[in-house]
């Protein structure tokens, strides 16, 4: 049998490893159930479910196709028996059964997934693309409870990188920014300062992930004067956060603003592919177009905008089978509710561009250059 399950709850980067793995198993006559719960109802109530929806499912099929079916959803509910983690407010397994070859797959997350039960010829990855979308990583910059601190935040899981006491913060407007606070403070606690201040701004510097600040205003109009260049070229912006709010309330608050932020470029990279058909730039659009444009591996980027109208009762959906493939080749997918793309068929893909003609020509005369380290 082939298993594929991560032991704890996953980040971004293991998600779209396992993302990958899933998209390639190979599809058969026998369907995959793949399964989508809300974990924080508890283990009955996700069994609940899932009986729910089978009873549901089971009148449509007979013969080796409901033994399949019964199959796949005995090992759905021994894995949930036998593998719960109470911590895990998300749950996805994916499963078939013996007679289209034994696999399953499963894994748990710190946020929760919308409660589905789907029956198709291959994974249903799409609410994985979602996840991935909705909740990227990034770093936040936290002015809150007389401390600041660097927390990593991925997939609802923020781990605390460094921090310092608010009160020690230096009041910098530019210039020194460890001698802005000179003479003020014993020399052990300078340095001590020093150390915490150059950690936290050294980890700024060196994240590879969007960064946020969140604090009250007037600790925000502290922070922002001492960010490293290379931290501001990957600020996302500043959020305030309401007078009361804990650890736990502050990253959701941050987590729905940068959910907001990413639907915004979503829906942009679907107005690109609008744009570009009208143009007649790189872009295909409908099903047809998108999966000759996959099998041909030219697609940067693979926009889906009726993620949710799957005809699952049908042995082949062209929107799952695009953003398998789409998955399997490791090209980004886009999910953006866009009108405009649904009237050109639901999909458009964004093409890859020759070297020539990505290549920006050199101006005649310029005057400077800005650079950003």
């Amino acid at each position: 049998m082939q298993q594929v399950t991560h032991a704890g709850l996953l980040g971004n980067a293991e998600l779209k490893k396992q993302l990958a793995l899933i998209a390639a198993v190979e599809p058969s006559d026998f369907a995959f159930i793949s399964c989508y719960l809300d974990a924080r109802a508890g283990r009955a109530a996700c069994r609940r479910f899932l009986e729910e929806k089978a009873a549901i499912i089971r009148p449509t099929l007979s013969g080796s196709e409901r033994f399949a079916f019964e199959n796949a959803l005995a090992m759905v509910h021994r894995h949930l028996q036998e593998h719960w983690d109470a911590e895990a407010k998300g749950v996805a397994v994916f499963a078939r059964g013996l007679a289209g070859g034994r696999h399953l797959s499963a894994m748990k997350f710190a946020v929760p997934m919308e409660n589905s039960l789907i029956m198709y010829r291959a994974p249903v990855l799409l609410p994985l693309v979602e996840l991935l979308q909705r909740e990227p990583p990034f770093t936040v910059l936290l002015a809150q409870a007389g401390r600041v601190q660097v927390l990593d935040i991925d997939l609802a899981v923020a781990t605390p990188r460094a921090w310092v006491d608010d009160a020690e913060m230096p009041q910098a407007t530019g210039g020194n920014l460890i001698g802005s606070v000179a003479g003020s403070v014993s020399t052990s606690r300078m340095v001590r300062l020093d150390r915490s201040v150059r950690l936290i701004q050294k980890l700024l510097a060196g994240s590879p992930t969007p960064l946020l600040l969140a604090g009250d205003e007037a600790s925000l109009r502290r922070i922002i004067d001492w960010l490293p260049q290379r931290a501001v070229s990957r600020l996302l912006g500043a959020v305030t956060v309401p007078r009361g709010f804990d650890q736990r309330e502050t990253v959701e608050l941050l987590r729905g603003r940068l959910a907001d932020i990413h639907a915004e470029i979503s829906m942009q990279l679907a107005s690109s592919v609008v744009a570009a058909m009208r143009t007649r730039g790189p872009a295909v659009a409908g099903h047809v177009a998108a999966l000759e444009a996959l099998r041909q591996g030219n697609v940067d980027t693979l926009v889906i905008a009726d993620a949710g109208r799957l005809n699952l009762g049908a042995h082949w959906d062209a929107t799952i089978e695009l953003s398998r493939q789409a998955c399997q080749q490791g090209t980004r997918v886009v999910l953006a509710d866009s009108e405009e793309l649904r009237y050109l068929g639901g999909v458009g893909c964004l093409l890859r561009q020759r070297d020539e003609a990505r290549a920006m020509p050199v101006p005649a005369r310029f005057s400077h250059l800005d650079l950003v380290a």
